[in-house]
């Protein structure tokens, strides 16, 4: 394991608790304090933590360091100052931006979230200028700033000025270039200036900008001379103690902490100071206990598409994986000829390898199938984007691919004249089903997943569906996987009808929607801002009221068929997300509300992805590997939920901001308690017996409770063994 330093290494901190990670005691500067791993620790334990002490100096330093580890089950990061450079005081500004000369209101890169950035209408935009004023006149030391998508930020020009001055250029910020620098990085300032005002003009160099995409965030530093630091309290104590330290010459010395017992699974925070001075604090994570038996939670899914994530997705606990680079043209590259074996240039994706890695973790699979080879393609010559994202001219190729996929992957044996792979493999049995094309009800010629009315989906779905069941009678069917869950769109499988008096709905096992809930709290979510549906207006139904009558139609017309979400999630930063502790608390609810409501299977999106750019930023894991604080409360969630399928009952509460479920087995109860808004108390005894009970929060930190506990948007499990 590498020593991660906080002051260049760790961005994983820095990027996730809006601060800076060094430790440079205040009085001694010579000394330098790292943490080594990544906050992670792999298993309950004794050892928490290592601190590696550098001295920088051509002298001896010795002194004392006193450590303390408290709980966090809420998940409270307070903002840490820089040692060097003091707190951000970007916090207190107030940021207004104008478009093309029209004034458009809050800014949203000071005083707000750091994770929710502003975004225009798409057009064309010349500028944008944003001005920023600060609480009062401050000597400015260093500015950060925090990309939202920096796939649509191009440059900048920033001017300082002080109270009504005019404003002047800041010489090393001109024409600066933003575009793609993801993350938290330092704007390079040479000579410090005074500032009461801060003005940035964001353009492309006269070149047209399609949206106003800004940095979620700009932070303002003036020095640590004249910031008050609190050691910070989020929950009880763990434990504590003191460490000695005798560091020769440019020397290191490691610092182990040692609990006096071992540490259970959960959050936490742990502080330190280095002889009395300024003390600085991280988050720690105890992974929780072994994975659920998969066989108890294939209600669980995951989207994916790295082989190298598969073990922390099965650690993780999920029973299920959607995967995502199952597409046609990645199998196909001429007519007649397959290969699920990586020979398909440029992607080279060797299914029959990544399947088997699946079958190895005891992880179910299913593909889901679009994006139409070049060589079958009905897009016309003029068209340049998005080629596979139109049908095939001859719908019988798409019958023909479904065939060829479900005939090798499927579990039923063919003969090799009807097998178009060079090695004519069939019947390996490696999916449990399949999934024909992908949000085909999304409307967009240069980027929707299909170009093509609802009617021509339908008739190449049946295709689909012709060919699978030829291929394999026994593997399940869904059907695409629809944007939202509108009733309007989905639906649309009973209304439509084939000329032999069939409808979508008949040909189908599993019925396959996707729902997310954007910025909203998912029990109250109107709209989805990837279907691009619904109204923030109360008359409109709620999300979760629009898959309760999605349950209601499948009762009446096809009670057999299964209801699957292939993809829910939630984002961080970018124009649809919030920051990673509202992920951490918004996931697991997601799963709950669904199962709750009878959903049969949750798929979550998706396994990787920290960039904040729409669905990029959704990942469980960063994309540098390391873990969100979202994949300890997912692992919690499966693990309590391994075994729970059916629909529950919602116990009752004076509280509508609070939330109780109750799913009952044949060995256990499980009771699920959250509250929205601010945090509420509540006496347990009166709603569940807790004598034999185990209650569990929401990192999987077991939780002594006698009568009452306090509920937060982070959820806890209650669970209470059948006699």
């Amino acid at each position: 394991m590498k020593n991660t330093s906080f002051l260049i290494a760790s961005s994983l901190l820095a990027a996730l608790f809006h601060f800076s990670m060094p430790n440079i005691a205040k009085g001694q500067s010579s000394l330098d304090v790292t943490l080594e791993g990544d906050g992670v620790v792999s298993a309950p334990t004794e050892s928490i933590a290592s601190l590696v002490m550098h001295n920088l100096a051509d002298r001896p330093i010795s002194g004392s360091l006193t450590y303390q580890l408290q709980r966090n089950s809420m998940f409270d990061i307070p903002a840490q100052p820089d040692p060097i450079f003091g707190f951000d005081h970007g916090v207190k500004g107030k940021s207004q931006v104008v478009v093309d000369g029209t004034a458009l209101g809050n800014a949203l890169m000071v005083g707000s979230s750091p994770y929710v950035s502003f975004r225009s209408n798409w057009g064309k935009h010349k500028d944008a200028v944003v001005t920023v004023k600060l609480d009062q006149k401050r000597r400015i030391k260093k500015l950060r700033w925090r990309s939202g998508d920096a796939n649509w930020i191009w440059q900048v020009d920033v001017s300082a000025r002080v109270n009504g001055e005019d404003f002047r250029p800041i010489a090393q910020l001109q024409n600066f270039d933003l575009h793609r620098k993801w993350g938290t990085n330092d704007f390079p300032i040479n000579n410090e200036f005074d500032a009461s005002e801060l003005r940035f003009r964001f353009h492309r160099n006269g070149e047209f900008m399609n949206v106003v995409d800004l940095p979620s965030e700009i932070q303002i530093y003036d020095g640590i001379q004249n910031d008050t630091i609190v050691k910070p309290t989020v929950g009880p104590e763990m434990f504590r103690g003191e460490l000695n330290f005798n560091i020769p010459a440019s020397g290191k010395q490691d610092l182990s902490i040692a609990a006096p017992a071992k540490i259970p699974a959960g959050s936490y925070l742990l502080t330190w100071q280095v002889d009395g001075e300024i003390a600085q604090w991280a988050p720690l994570f105890v992974k929780p206990g072994p994975p659920p038996i998969k066989s108890t939670v294939r209600h669980l899914g995951i989207n994916s598409s790295s082989v190298d994530l598969i073990p922390l997705m099965a650690e993780c606990g999920f029973g299920s994986v959607r995967f995502e680079n199952g597409k046609w043209q990645m199998s196909s590259d001429a007519r007649g000829q397959y290969d699920f074996s990586g020979g398909v240039a440029p992607w080279h994706v060797n299914q029959d390898a990544i399947y088997r890695r699946y079958a190895k973790a005891d992880m179910q699979v299913f593909p889901y199938v679009f994006q139409t080879p070049e060589w079958a393609t009905s897009a016309p010559e003029s068209v340049q984007k998005n080629r596979a994202g139109y049908p095939p001219k001859n719908r019988s190729d798409y019958r023909e691919a479904i065939f060829q996929f479900v005939a090798r992957f499927g579990s039923k044996h063919h003969p090799a004249d009807v097998l178009k792979t060079k090695d004519q493999q069939s019947g390996l049995d490696l999916i449990n089903a399949i999934e024909l094309w992908n949000e085909p009800n999304l409307v967009g010629p240069s980027w929707a997943p299909f170009v093509g009315s609802i009617e021509e989906y339908f008739l190449l779905m049946r295709e689909g569906v012709e060919g699978a069941r030829a291929a394999d009678p026994d593997l399940l069917v869904t059907s695409c996987g629809w944007a939202g869950v509108a009733a309007e769109t989905v639906q649309q499988m009973s209304t439509y009808r084939y000329p032999d008096g069939k409808t979508p709905l008949d040909l189908v096992d599993v019925i396959n929607v996707h729902l997310y809930s954007g910025r909203q709290e998912p029990e109250f979510a109107r709209e989805d801002p990837n279907a691009r549906h619904g109204i923030a207006d109360e008359n409109f139904p709620t999300l979760m009221q629009q898959v309760d009558e999605l349950i209601r139609w499948r009762d009446e017309l096809k009670p057999t068929a299964q209801i699957w979400v292939t993809e829910t999630g939630n984002d961080v930063g970018g124009p649809i997300g919030l920051s990673e502790r509202k992920q951490a608390a918004k996931l697991p609810r997601t799963i709950l509300l669904l199962l709750a409501r009878g959903v049969d299977k949750v798929f979550l999106y998706r396994e990787s992805g920290s960039k904040a750019s729409q669905h990029a930023g959704a990942g469980l894991v960063r994309d540098e590997g390391t873990l969100r604080p979202s994949w300890f409360t997912v692992a919690t969630a499966t693990r309590q939920l391994s075994g729970v399928t059916g629909k529950a009952r919602r116990l009752p509460h004076p509280n509508p901001n609070v939330w109780l479920y109750q799913w009952s087995t044949a060995t256990k109860t499980l009771t699920v308690a959250w509250a929205l808004g601010e945090p509420v108390t509540i006496d347990l005894r009166e709603l569940i017996n807790l004598d034999q009970s185990r209650v569990i929060d929401a990192f999987g930190h077991p939780m002594k409770v006698e009568r009452d506990i306090q509920l937060s948007e982070f959820p806890i499990y209650v669970t209470r063994p059948v006699n």
